[in-house]
């Protein structure tokens, strides 16, 4: 199983260079990976550049806690945005 810092990183190494990353890496430099994830998640998805491939990585890593609830919100808006 892998730290929430080697999960932070691998999501910040899937997702497009042109995701803003400084919220992410102002958690991370706090020691607040799991926020950095979540940061991170929700930055790609106000852009529009948060791939399906991540979000399934994410889900699969955390069920629970504040990732799995950015997850609850990406996929809340994807549906409204659908409907």
């Amino acid at each position: 199983m892998l730290t929430d810092f080697e999960v932070y990183q691998r999501i910040d190494q899937m997702l497009p260079p042109e995701v803003d990353r400084d919220n992410g890496e102002h958690d991370a430099g706090h020691g607040e990976y799991e926020s950095a994830i979540a940061s991170l998640l929700t930055d790609a998805f106000l852009a529009g550049k948060l791939p399906q491939e991540v979000i399934d990585y994410a889900a699969s890593e955390y069920e629970h806690g504040v990732v799995a609830v950015t997850l609850e919100y990406v996929a809340c808006q994807t549906n409204q945005s659908a409907a």
